[in-house]
């Protein structure tokens, strides 16, 4: 394995991260969502239920697209539920000022 200064490697298995301001969210290879405090150390995920192939976080909300290109959103912070929103997409992104 290579050395990578100032980075640290953290156990698990994600293929998709992403950061908001307070919150780190990723998904794995079988769709599982996984959720952090930042900052985030190998204790403090949290598994969150649901099923999405990709997600991207801004710093209200976490919205993510399921492996039938259904696109859901929830409160960045985990709160709440999965909220299914009308259409499809392949990837979402989203920005610090709140546009999809």
């Amino acid at each position: 394995e290579g050395h990578m200064e100032g980075w640290e490697q953290i156990t698990g298995g994600l293929k998709h991260v992403t950061a908001s301001v307070n919150y780190v969210w990723g998904v794995t290879k079988d769709g599982e969502i996984y959720m952090c405090e930042r900052p985030c150390t190998g204790s403090n995920w949290v598994k969150v239920s649901g099923s999405l192939k990709q997600l991207d976080a801004d710093d209200y909300e976490v919205w993510g697209v399921n492996s039938e290109d259904q696109i859901f959103k929830r409160s960045v912070d985990g709160d709440g539920v999965w909220i299914h929103v009308q259409g499809n997409l392949k990837h979402v992104s989203a920005s610090g000022n709140g546009w999809i």
